[in-house]
């Protein structure tokens, strides 16, 4: 169980680094090239849910690790 309760928290905290950087990354082209802001937005959307998804994750394992071991 813990095993499985330390991927969910290395796996939730790995995918919110990648969306923060990718929303960065977005950022910085949208300073640079004013046309591709439709698509970007597109990703913004996705982006920023995947953050909240890896967030509950994050939330619930932890949660649930220190229901179960402390």
């Amino acid at each position: 169980m813990l095993t499985a309760l330390s991927i969910l928290v290395s796996s939730s905290l790995a995918g919110i680094l990648f969306c923060l950087l990718r929303l960065l990354k977005i950022n910085k082209l949208k300073k640079i090239n004013a046309v591709e802001t439709i698509r970007n937005k597109k990703w913004r959307k996705f982006l920023i849910y995947a953050i909240i998804i890896f967030s509950f994750f994050f939330v619930l394992a932890v949660s649930l690790f220190f229901y179960l071991y402390h």
